[in-house]
């Protein structure tokens, strides 16, 4: 090995990482980086393809999340999501019976509130199309307080929540409980 080389090299491992260093060997050190796990929240299989969904942390603080759409291991598609939430639950269905199926992920704590909100991401087979589902229902504006819970039963996308009333300067639960389902054709949340 050159004098020179051996410079170059010196200088290359101060300035990279461990990994870098342990690439450029070759030494073994990149198998350990394989083995990290996986840091998909949800992942479901579509067609074949895999589609995972993670949750991200904003260099600002604030959450977010991505889908991916992968195919052996390469990535066909990725959405980034900025939703300042906390992710509850996520599950593959094909909402309008369209054969194109959808990964719908709800979230908690949006903005620091107590409400939830569910996106939908349709995929076509190269990409996703997603709705963000109504956060707000007409007929509960003056009982709906957050505290959502979604799930996904009998073929159906479900909300319910606690209804409140106001009592002095305060909000308190009235015992109601809101239930809703979500109609993809209308893009509504509608009492079953």
């Amino acid at each position: 090995m050159s004098s020179n080389f051996k410079v170059h090299f010196a200088t290359l491992a101060r300035l990279a990482s461990p990994l870098m260093v342990g690439l450029a060997l070759n030494t073994g050190i990149a198998s350990a980086a394989e083995e990290v796990p996986d840091s998909a929240w949800r992942q479901f299989d579509i067609d074949g393809k895999t589609m995972s969904v993670r949750p991200d942390s904003n260099a600002d603080g604030t959450r977010s999340y991505e889908v991916l759409a992968e195919d052996n291991g390469l990535v066909m598609s990725r959405l980034l999501v900025n939703r300042n939430g906390v992710l509850s639950n996520a599950w593959k269905t094909d909402l309008d019976g369209d054969g194109s199926p959808e990964v719908v992920v709800a979230i908690s704590q949006l903005n620091g509130t107590n409400e939830g909100a569910v996106d939908i991401h349709e995929w076509d087979g190269y990409k996703f199309d997603s709705v963000q589902a109504p956060r707000k229902i007409a007929a509960e504006k003056n009982v709906y307080d957050g505290h959502d819970q979604f799930e996904f039963a009998a073929g159906k996308l479900r909300r319910a929540f606690p209804r409140f009333t106001q009592a002095g300067e305060n909000r308190v639960p009235t015992g109601e409980t809101a239930s809703y389902q979500f109609d993809m054709q209308s893009g509504q949340w509608i009492a079953p």
